[in-house]
């Protein structure tokens, strides 16, 4: 990016390194440009998602197997992911949304008509006596 002409200050806001860092990189100081740490889990991932599958929603029982199976990793990291999949799960939607109550339903041609008539009175305030308004809403229906 630097070599089309784009400023320290806008590389630093595009790839959210410090501005020291790209500094060092655009310099040649630094070769861990696009360093990545591979996970813990990364390698146990497969056999996660098929523990999951098969109904262990548990952090400390998924942990529990997979240090059966030689996995190094703490009981926070596998607790963590956990976490993450039932929050992923409860954010999906999963059937048709909640339908409003029965009288709810039943209360809105009712507000409708009220509002109406509001709407009328607001409009027509001052002008006219219950009779002129009684005649704009039968007009109206």
């Amino acid at each position: 990016m630097a070599n089309d002409g784009v400023p320290i200050r806008r590389i630093v806001r595009l790839t959210g390194l410090s501005r020291k860092r790209v500094r060092q990189i655009l310099r040649g100081e630094r070769e861990d440009v696009f360093r990545f740490r591979e996970s813990s889990l990364t390698p146990w991932l497969l056999r996660l998602e098929r523990e999951r599958a098969d109904g262990c929603r548990n952090g400390a029982e998924l942990w529990r197997r997979l240090r059966a199976g030689s996995f190094q990793g703490s009981l926070r990291v596998i607790g963590e992911w956990a976490a993450r999949q039932r929050r992923a799960e409860r954010a999906a939607p999963t059937g048709p949304e909640k339908s409003p109550p029965a009288r709810e339903i039943a209360r809105l041609p009712a507000q409708g008509q009220t509002n109406r008539l509001k709407m009328l009175e607001r409009q027509m305030y001052g002008m006219a006596n219950i009779d002129l308004l009684r005649a704009r809403l039968v007009q109206g229906a």
